[in-house]
């Protein structure tokens, strides 16, 4: 597949914007239908990202069991969902995202798999039950407020009562992990567990936070501060050693 150097410069162009300072959910979303239009594009963000991924992946598999049905929120092409469906094959995977191209591409790439299916609309899964929901940097990048309260609205009705949400997500500090947990309670999800997840990424070691969410208030009480705190000093000390 002989793509076109001015496509790669794109390609960089798009990432440059989805991973600066000032990135906006709208510059990801052109990042990943970007990478979504070509096999090759696919095959390098994937390699570039892989310790992230499969560290993302190891993180949230922890959190699941087996004989479930699960669903894969804002999937993209749908790397870490195959994944999840090979991992767990006694369950039913389902991965969702707003992407037409990436769930199109996540089609052609997972044609065989039984206990696997795409969608990119919500009126086709919102009858659906789920024991788990994964939201991997999904959530957190939703940068307007009244979009990602209603996603978590919505992953509330299709999430089963005693269901758990395990979300990975990039928040870069305490106010946005604070805002992040007050979003989530606002609709009805009660935090249970604050992990971090270190991993070392093309030239240096960073981190995201693992959340996890019930329907169940047992109110708990976090130390969000403390947490950045720890986990930037272990950071620092592995990007210094």
């Amino acid at each position: 597949s002989n793509v076109p150097y001015k496509e790669f410069e794109q390609l960089e162009e798009y990432r440059e914007k989805a991973y600066g300072d000032n990135s906006t959910y709208g510059d990801k979303k052109r990042f990943y239908d970007f990478i979504a239009t070509r096999d090759v594009f696919v095959k390098v963000i994937h390699s570039m990202k892989s310790n992230e991924i499969a560290s993302s992946c190891l993180s949230v598999i922890n959190e699941i069991k087996d004989d479930s049905n699960i669903l894969d929120l804002g999937c993209n092409v749908g790397y870490s969902t195959s994944f999840y469906s090979k991992y767990f094959k006694k369950s039913q995977i389902v991965g969702f995202d707003i992407s037409k191209k990436s769930i199109l591409r996540a089609n052609q790439l997972n044609p065989k798999n039984p206990n696997l299916q795409f969608f990119n609309s919500f009126e086709k899964i919102k009858d659906f039950r789920f024991d788990f929901v994964i939201d991997t940097q999904c959530l957190s990048d939703i940068d307007d407020p009244q979009i990602r309260s209603n996603t978590v609205n919505d992953m509330h009705k299709v999430l089963a009562d005693d269901g758990i949400l395990v979300s990975v997500s990039t928040l870069k500090n305490k106010d946005e992990a604070e805002h992040f947990i007050q979003t989530l309670n606002n609709e009805g999800f009660y935090l249970q567990k604050l992990l971090p997840v270190i991993f070392k990424s093309l030239d240096k070691w960073q981190g995201y936070t693992k959340l996890v969410f019930t329907k169940i208030d047992n109110e708990m009480i976090y130390n969000v501060s403390d947490f950045f705190e720890e986990m930037l000093i272990s950071l620092d000390q592995k990007n210094h050693s």
